[in-house]
């Protein structure tokens, strides 16, 4: 199988905690290990530091911090302020 679009779903949790995770997947190329350490160096450019895993290595989980560090990127600035202020209303 060739690449995929890749979401990453983001979710605020107790007293609005922004939570964040995406999964790895056992059909790309080289499988869930190679998958998971290809996202970790992406997650570590785009927020700062690659994401906790979970679920046992099926996830990356990020945090608020995650998020606000990625802000740097003109791309992907609006969307997330406009993201993190939605929970602050």
């Amino acid at each position: 199988m060739g690449g995929g679009w890749r979401e990453n779903t983001r979710s605020r949790g107790k007293n609005n905690a922004v939570k964040g995770a995406v999964s790895t997947w056992t059909h790309a190329p080289g499988g869930r290990e190679e998958d998971r350490r290809r996202l970790k160096a992406l997650s570590t450019v785009i927020f700062g530091e690659a994401g906790s895993e979970e679920a046992g290595g099926r996830q990356l989980k990020y945090t608020r911090r995650h998020l606000e560090y990625a802000v740097r990127f003109k791309e992907v600035k609006e969307a997330a302020e406009r993201w993190l202020r939605e929970g602050e209303g």
